[in-house]
């Protein structure tokens, strides 16, 4: 028997990738960071530039605080506090979005 036969036939199929979302890049630090959530997306913008600056080189470079705090001549301590504080009004920016969605979804 011919094994061609043997195979599972599968449909010719492509995926249109027009309509999907596309990320939303910033520039933090000098490099190029691209955001797919749309949250982040929205509030990241919100935060002071050093913010940023923090919350990337620790969540997306990996540094640690000390190495951060070098990069600006800054304790670790300082550093650890800028992270925190950044993540606060992180939180509160989306708390705020959230609120004004379910505010506008209601009417």
């Amino acid at each position: 028997m011919n094994t061609l036969w043997k195979k599972k036939y599968y449909k010719p199929s492509t995926t249109d990738k027009y309509f999907e979302e596309q990320p939303t890049v910033f520039v933090v630090y000098g490099e190029i960071i691209a955001f797919e959530n749309e949250r982040l997306t929205k509030a990241f913008p919100g935060l002071s530039e050093l913010r940023q600056e923090v919350l990337v080189l620790y969540f997306f470079f990996r540094y640690i605080d000390k190495k951060i705090g070098e990069a600006y001549g800054r304790s670790r301590t300082t550093v650890n506090y800028w992270k925190l504080a950044a993540l606060k009004q992180l939180r509160k920016e989306w708390e705020r979005l959230e609120h004004e969605k379910r505010k506008n979804d209601t009417f």
